[in-house]
């Protein structure tokens, strides 16, 4: 029993190192009332505030005063609470004022018996590539060309303006669609074949 319990504080402390230490990811802890109880050496470097200064204070301090208002805070965690997991993405807010894009996960923490005991947070500053995405959404909607992207099982994920104009569909109507919609027999019946040949 000794070892066991020597083994689990070691893992325990491995566990505690690997978080704290994580530079790219914002890796925190919520009580069950929403307030921050853990913050990583990433969330401080992501955020700008040091572990002192957000321990004990509610979470909703990282986000907008629009989100704020919106109750989008509460949302996420009511979410959480019923799915376990809620994948986020938005707008933040760090210590200097300055807004960033982020996306992330929260999760539920549950005890033996099934009550929410609080939530783990880890999200990631995209805004970076969310800048680029704008910019490459912007080109493609001004091109002449039609442009769709699919995935390897043709399932399309993007349309342009100018694809919606060519095949006379709006976008919410294509994406999620297999492109063989688009086409004519006999290519619409072997196009799975030239998808399995190209990712070939």
């Amino acid at each position: 029993r000794k070892r066991t319990e020597e083994a689990l504080r070691t893992s325990e402390t491995r566990l505690r190192l690997l978080v704290e230490n994580v530079s790219d990811h914002a890796i925190f802890m919520l009580d069950a009332d929403g307030l921050i109880v853990t913050w990583n050496k990433g969330a401080e470097q992501i955020y700008g505030y040091p572990e002192a200064a957000v321990v004990g204070r509610h979470y909703s301090l990282l986000f907008t005063l629009q989100a704020i208002a919106s109750g989008k805070p509460e949302q996420e965690l009511a979410e959480a609470c019923t799915k376990i997991k809620c994948d986020i993405e938005g707008w933040r807010v760090r210590e200097n004022g300055k807004q960033f894009w982020v996306a992330g996960t929260v999760a539920a923490v549950h005890d033996d018996e099934g009550r929410v005991i609080g939530f783990a947070k880890v999200t990631r500053d995209i805004t970076a590539k969310r800048r680029n995405d704008e910019l490459l959404h912007s080109v493609l909607d001004h091109t002449l060309d039609g442009i769709i992207t699919i995935n390897d099982r043709g399932i399309i994920s993007t349309i342009n303006q100018a694809g919606e104009n060519i095949f006379g569909y709006r976008a919410v109507e294509l994406v999620g669609e297999n492109v063989r919609c688009l086409m004519p027999d006999p290519d619409r019946s072997r196009h799975d074949t030239y998808i399995a040949n190209y990712v070939r």
